[in-house]
């Protein structure tokens, strides 16, 4: 699952790196105003059923049937939807030409919606092989077509055509990792909608709170600054919130089983959050330490505008995965009422707090604005977990001392590295500088943690404790077979 769902994420990176050196900071911005429209549309029309599929014991075909009907009745909503607001939505943002994009992919939650049902019952069983495939299929195709229609119309149609000859490929994909012939009912709509009403309030107000940013951008500062926030934000993104994912995506299930066991859950919360952390914190940090040789060396001079976004909103988004768990631990406590409210304070907190930034301080304010914000996001976030776990502040944040004194030591070195070599007259090509910089963060970063991790005698947490027992594991298993 690791080396798939990694081969997809880079493998996406280096072809957004080409689509970087192919298209112009505004095509992004078109393209990433059109996708929030079609994606708060679609989440607005979004009836969780998969959430509920996961939680109960066992779906029957009925259910199977139901939520396929569901989704294709929200699907045929959604299209319609995008393509009446279209013109207005071009209007409220200034640009003439998003009106068409969005029309032309009003077609996406359409084609989402025939995807084969039986697909969640894998991923409720914590069986990710048959998403992971789809997702391969889904990502090549997107990227085949991207790139060839790029060298063609070198504009955001690029862009456009390519999302929706991924999201087919993905579409016709499931049917064969997943058979089923679909049945139009409503037979269990009510059991659907008793949980993932609250489920679908927190989801649209969470992404409202999300794409927020893309829509006081595009109105404030133009398209141009939306094209290279987003770049710098994705990239950021790709990297930080891909690894916590991972382990993301496996805690909803395991946090599901041990709900009824408040104790496991605060055990298992807690040494979550460490190891994500653990692992998760270097790469942001890293990023805004290398990030001018970075930026050119993978986009170009002509995308230089997202080295401060970067090295502003790295760091922070590796701090933020201290609470990307908070979803997963909301949803397996039933309290989807408790995260809906947290989201629509954050609202009301994000969008004045990033509009006065981009009035007042164009884009480096928004970009500054909105690490602010995400703090405050993450504080909110501690202390319901706080609440509803009882837990104390230091026993969720006791384990993190390790990985950022680690970190603190890697940016010492990487920047006193820097520093001397400007210093000195090194001279070095971008490439190797940064190739440089990297092993030395990677070398400063690994040896500190482990180090410290002794010193402190070696504690039955984290990942090096982690690592250590799975060795341990696998040379039992081969003492085993050989005996």
């Amino acid at each position: 699952m690791l080396s798939v769902r990694f081969l997809l994420r880079f493998a996406g990176m280096a072809v957004v790196i080409l689509q970087a050196r192919l298209l112009h900071p505004a095509d992004f911005g078109i393209f990433a105003m059109s996708m929030s429209v079609v994606g708060l549309a679609d989440v607005l029309c979004n009836f969780q059923v998969g959430t509920v599929l996961i939680r109960m014991e066992d779906p029957s075909d009925d259910h199977l049937h139901t939520a396929f009907t569901l989704g294709l009745l929200r699907g045929l909503l959604v299209a319609a939807v995008l393509i009446l607001t279209a013109p207005l939505t071009a209007l409220l943002v200034n640009s003439p030409e998003t009106a068409a994009v969005i029309a032309a992919m009003s077609v996406l939650p359409l084609i989402d919606s025939l995807r084969s049902a039986r697909m969640i019952l894998y991923e409720r069983d914590i069986d990710f092989s048959r998403e992971n495939v789809t997702r391969l299929v889904q990502a090549v195709g997107t990227w085949v077509a991207t790139i060839a229609l790029a060298y063609i119309y070198q504009n955001y149609w690029a862009l456009v055509g390519g999302v929706i000859a991924g999201r087919a490929a993905g579409v016709l994909l499931s049917y064969g990792l997943a058979p089923v012939l679909p049945r139009m009912t409503l037979r269990h709509a009510r059991a659907l909608f008793g949980f993932s009403g609250w489920m679908m309030g927190a989801a649209v107000i969470n992404y409202i709170c999300e794409r927020a940013e893309t829509l006081i951008l595009a109105r404030v500062l133009g398209m141009r600054s939306l094209g290279i926030y987003e770049m710098g934000y994705n990239l950021s993104a790709t990297v930080v919130f891909e690894i916590s994912d991972i382990f993301i995506r496996v805690l909803y299930p395991g946090f599901s089983r041990q709900a009824g066991d408040i104790e496991k859950l605060r055990l298992s919360f807690a040494e979550s959050q460490a190891i994500i952390f653990d692992v998760v914190l270097p790469f942001g940090v890293g990023l805004a330490l290398v990030a001018p040789e970075l930026v050119v060396v993978l986009t170009g001079e002509r995308w230089l505008g997202i080295v401060p976004v970067i090295s502003i909103i790295a760091p922070f988004l590796a701090l933020f995965s201290l609470h990307r768990s908070f979803p997963a631990l909301m949803m397996a406590l039933n309290k989807p009422k408790v995260m809906a409210a947290q989201r629509a304070v954050m609202l009301g907190v994000r969008t004045p707090l990033l509009a006065a930034g981009a009035i007042w301080f164009r884009l480096i304010g928004f970009t500054v604005a909105r690490a602010f914000d995400g703090l405050i996001d993450l504080c909110m976030s501690l202390a319901i977990i706080r609440r509803e776990l009882s837990l104390s502040y230091s026993s969720m944040l006791v384990r993190l001392w390790l990985p950022l004194s680690a970190v603190t030591c890697m940016s010492i070195a990487v920047y006193g590295l820097g520093m001397y070599i400007a210093r000195h007259d090194i001279t070095l090509s971008t490439w190797a500088l940064l190739i440089v910089k990297i092993l030395c963060g990677v070398v400063v970063y690994t040896l500190t943690h482990v180090a410290l991790w002794a010193l402190s005698g070696r504690p039955k947490f984290g990942l090096e404790y982690r690592l250590m027992e799975m060795m341990r594991g696998r040379q039992h298993q081969q003492s085993a077979d050989l005996s």
